[in-house]
């Protein structure tokens, strides 16, 4: 889960382009924790970005975008693949002349890499969602690369992690651990809400319960 948010405006508005940016924010706070981070470009200038690994109340009063600026993209994150620690796997992410925002998860961001040749952008990188912005480099943005990218990785079917809700639901605890697991495998994206949503109070207690949050990498 993460948030993702941004705005494009004319030079010549009149909206307050800090406070946009700041309000936004505010907005998709509660969507990631793990880092937060913002892009911007003035005219066709270079795009600014910076990020950082914490929570958007602590960069929230921090975020200057200049009036001049024409876009900008706003992003938190709660992470799947990519650990935040490795500030290039936090979003804005940079690959060559492409910089965006990406919420989900790539199954297959690894072949999809090495079938294009394509180097990471920085050697410790490991998130997924470079493969989009390669592939929007490299075919510079055209819709049918960026097509077969979302079919592939189309899912088939209830996820593990859907799965893993109906036997909650069926107080079926084994059986829920064990989709839980081909979730984690599958890195689907919802796997970090198990440690907060109120759906898993009954999990918490289970002694199988920490080394899951141990796997997604979130602390017990």
């Amino acid at each position: 889960m993460c948030g993702i948010a941004g705005y494009s405006l004319s030079a010549r508005s009149s909206v307050d382009h800090t406070l946009a940016a700041q309000a936004l924010l505010a907005g998709i706070a509660e969507r990631g924790a793990d880092a937060v981070g913002y892009a911007y470009r003035t005219g066709n200038g270079p795009v600014t970005i910076h990020k950082q690994r914490s929570g958007a109340s602590a960069l929230l009063e921090e975020v200057v975008v200049p009036k001049s600026t024409t876009e900008a993209l706003i992003h938190v994150r709660d992470y799947t693949k990519g650990h935040p620690s490795v500030e290039a796997n936090n979003h804005p992410i940079r690959h060559g002349a492409v910089v965006g925002v990406h919420n989900g998860v790539i199954l297959n961001d690894d072949e999809l890499m090495d079938e294009h040749g394509f180097e990471r952008a920085e050697s410790e990188m490991t998130v997924d969602s470079e493969a989009i912005f390669a592939l929007a480099e490299a075919h510079y943005a055209n819709p049918k690369a960026l097509e077969d990218l979302r079919r592939l990785n189309q899912p088939r079917g209830p996820s593990p992690f859907q799965m893993a809700l109906v036997y909650v639901g069926l107080d079926d605890m084994d059986r829920a651990f064990e989709w839980l697991d081909k979730a984690v495998d599958a890195r689907n994206w919802e796997t970090p809400m198990i440690k907060a949503s109120p759906i898993f109070e009954r999990l918490r207690s289970d002694p199988r319960f920490p080394g899951l949050l141990r796997r997604i990498g979130l602390p017990d």
